[in-house]
């Protein structure tokens, strides 16, 4: 069975990030949806972190479009699991 990491559970958040890239200058598939791991202390610091994450992208990758989700946004619980090795 899995542990949660308390510690990590209070500060972790995970943004829903649409990519639009026509060009695939960014990703291989013109269209892309990822969640972005973002440290914040609540929900609306992760969306800000959001938005500056696709703001930095954009004017990284000209012509390609990443859109924040502000409604999709959770915590990110960090599950440790460690394996059980049967040596018999």
């Amino acid at each position: 069975m899995a542990k949660i990491n308390k510690a990590s559970r209070e500060n972790i958040w995970q943004v829903r990030i649409d990519v639009d890239d026509p060009d695939c200058n960014w990703n291989i598939n013109p269209t892309s949806t990822f969640y972005k791991i973002i440290k914040a202390n609540n929900e609306n610091s992760a969306v800000r972190g959001a938005a500056n994450y696709c703001n930095r992208q954009m004017r990284a990758f000209p012509g390609t479009f990443f859109k924040y989700s502000t409604k999709d946004v959770r915590p990110y619980y960090c599950s440790v699991y460690v394996p059980i090795i049967n040596d018999e």
